[in-house]
């Protein structure tokens, strides 16, 4: 849903707000969720393309297996069942990890971290099950680098963006809130009784005002600043 005029009244109010007093907080606008998303965002196709390789080896297999059914006691026909599973797995949870993307790409963290943690997490485990028969023969590297990195990339990056975005939505709501509750007691009006017009129409009032008020606060300050000067130089 896009920001109504009055979230980016509010929200223009409190950047400035914050500003003024030097308030600072990371940001999905900073330089540390920018990069965890571009993280994610190569890890998130770099482990999608492993996920679907698997799976298609896995289906490649698993036809070869099946010429195997007339001994239904050989190794081969044992395995079919264990590849049949791996397979539909992977392209199960794959399916489930995409849309994480698209929540990231729009800023919905919670159904992001939903949809690309928990998956990716199930992922590592089928992937290891599908790979076990080289792992067991000590061969490890091959399902590090095509699924166990790119999966907990992905997992600590929207980790980290989702943190970031949920807190920033949480003190962003408290400090446009507190805008709010100033704006409606300086002009000794509830919110249930004023129409859309007035209230914007004191939206394009109050910082005007507020920063008259500011101004005239400067003043008081300097000359305090200088009262204090003068008696101590006497």
């Amino acid at each position: 849903m896009k920001p109504t005029k009055t979230d980016i009244a509010l929200l223009s109010m409190l950047r400035q707000k914050q500003e003024r007093l030097g308030i600072h907080y990371i940001k999905t606008e900073g330089g540390l969720y920018k990069f965890f998303a571009v993280v994610f965002y190569i890890a998130f196709a770099w482990a999608v393309v492993m996920c679907l390789l698997s799976a298609v080896s896995n289906l490649i297999q698993l036809s070869v297996n099946l010429s195997y059914l007339e001994n239904p006691n050989g190794q081969q026909a044992q395995q079919i069942p264990a590849i049949r599973s791996n397979a539909y797995s992977t392209l199960l949870l794959t399916a489930f990890v995409i849309p994480s993307v698209f929540f990231i790409s729009y800023k919905k963290y919670i159904p992001s971290v939903c949809f690309g943690v928990v998956p990716s997490v199930l992922l590592i485990i089928v992937c290891y099950n599908s790979m076990s028969q080289h792992i067991e023969g000590g061969t490890f590297a091959p399902f590090i680098f095509r699924h166990l990195l790119p999966l907990c990339l992905i997992i600590i990056s929207l980790a980290v963006c989702g943190t970031i975005g949920i807190r920033q939505k949480v003190l962003d709501k408290k400090g446009t809130d507190e805008i709010a509750e100033k704006i409606y007691s300086k002009y000794n009006v509830l919110a249930d009784n004023i129409t859309e017009e007035q209230w914007q129409k004191l939206l394009a009032e109050y910082p005007a005002a507020n920063a008259k008020r500011q101004h005239r606060r400067k003043p008081n300050a300097v000359s305090s600043t200088n009262t204090e000067n003068e008696k101590t130089e006497v």
